[in-house]
């Protein structure tokens, strides 16, 4: 298997990713380099996963390599000193380039302290056994570099940290582990799940910034089947840590519930209104389920706490929101146009998430009626046939284009030529 690896590696890579391997190759090969593919490259070409990153340590300096590739290959060098890391760009692919090292860590969650030192130093630094994997690039017949057992944790599909206060050291190491776990179809190893529910119970997670539990957050959401490390963090009592209201098996509840088919005639809907495997929920809609038990205050906070973006932010308001409109949108006598009036405006993933967990059948068909059809229904005129039609320019056009669309949501108009009859009407 060792023997195979690199030839994997490159049957794997194509484009730049492909030149950036192959040139570091040559270097570490000409000038017996120390320069090491490490971590998730490695772990996936034994796996046979998908390559998503390349990263590079070598022993020396990493940035000086980086640079070099730079005046090789062109693109461009990112340097973070602190670190004796680098980004090296070049088109699409992005790349880690740095320097071998030794950390330390003065407190929970606190960034380390970062000192130079070998491949040997570098890999017992990781998170789990499964990524202490490096493959040499400077052996004419490399052999994979495992010190830790991460090959045999491979076989055994498991996650295992190197060492007992590894999520203590960096509890954001709590969420990769779950999201490794459920990607890769794996199991916690029974030291590394204690140690972990240590972790949690200690409140390591409190010490992490709103800008790691984000970064974390969108890690997660970027995977293909987040839902199963959302649950597996809800379960583990994770997200509310982040923020106590989510709760824990109730959050588990909500994420089954948003990826329930059949919960309404519509079965689920997508972001366009159209029918879609559950599979196919945009990430976003997760967020508005985890968010729709809180209040107005309690939605601000939680902002705050994982420093949502404007779109996340967004989303979580458009679920409370929602919520406190139940009693309306339940309402026996509810108009299309009154329940379009109160959803016009609001994130699609937001109302998907209040559709699939609301506990009103009435409330759950609406907003689908609302997703499949209402949304979609826009007046054949316009702003400019109305001046064609005698309507002077000025705020009575989009007065008169919105009580037109609320008739047509109504049935009132149906088409062109009802519309027409219905402004002629409203101006004789």
């Amino acid at each position: 298997m060792d023997a195979l690896a690199l030839d994997a590696l490159v049957d794997t890579l194509g484009g730049d990713n492909l030149t950036v391997l192959r040139c570091l190759r040559q270097r570490a090969l000409s000038q017996s380099h120390p320069i090491f593919v490490v971590g998730g490259p490695v772990r996936d070409i034994l796996i046979g996963a998908p390559i998503r990153d390349l990263d590079f340590v070598v022993e020396g300096d990493g940035p000086e390599v980086a640079r070099w590739l730079a005046e090789q290959l062109g693109g461009e060098v990112r340097v973070h000193p602190r670190f004796g890391t680098s980004t090296f760009i070049l088109g699409s692919c992005r790349v880690d380039v740095v320097t071998a090292r030794s950390e330390t860590y003065s407190a929970p969650a606190a960034l380390p302290t970062v000192t130079p030192g070998s491949i040997f130093d570098d890999l017992a630094r990781r998170d789990f056994t499964i990524n202490s994997l490096a493959l040499p690039l400077n052996q004419q017949n490399p052999k994979i570099l495992d010190l830790h057992g991460g090959i045999d944790d491979l076989r055994s599909r498991v996650i295992r940290i190197l060492h007992p206060k590894s999520f203590e050291d960096d509890p954001t190491r709590i969420f990769r582990a779950i999201r490794y776990e459920q990607r890769f179809g794996f199991e916690l190893e029974p030291d590394t799940l204690q140690c972990l529910n240590d972790a949690v119970d200690q409140g390591h997670l409190a010490s992490l910034t709103s800008d790691r539990i984000k970064h974390e957050l969108e890690k997660i959401l970027e995977d293909d089947q987040p839902e199963e490390a959302l649950k597996r963090c809800a379960a583990l009592g994770v997200l509310a840590e982040i923020y106590p209201a989510m709760g824990r098996v109730e959050a588990v509840d909500r994420l089954v519930a948003l990826t329930s088919v059949g919960v309404s005639p519509s079965s689920i809907l997508d972001i366009t209104g159209s029918k879609a495997d559950a599979k196919q929920i945009d990430p976003l809609s997760y967020i508005g389920a985890l968010a729709y038990p809180l209040s107005e205050i309690q939605a601000e906070e939680l902002i705050r706490r994982i420093n949502a973006n404007s779109v996340w932010a967004a989303v979580i308001r458009d679920v409370v929101s929602l919520k406190t409109q139940e009693e309306l949108l339940a309402a026996e006598e509810l108009s299309n146009s009154q329940l379009a009036k109160a959803l016009d405006g609001k994130r699609a993933q937001a109302i998907l998430a209040v559709t699939r967990l609301t506990g009103l059948s009435i409330i759950s068909e609406r907003l689908a009626l609302y997703s499949e059809k209402l949304r979609h229904i826009a007046t054949e005129l316009t702003a400019r046939k109305l001046i064609d039609l005698g309507v002077p320019q000025g705020p009575a056009i989009g007065r008169l284009l919105d009580e037109l669309r609320e008739a047509k949501l109504d049935g009132l108009v149906l088409d062109e030529e009802d519309e027409i009859r219905w402004l002629q009407e409203r101006i004789e």
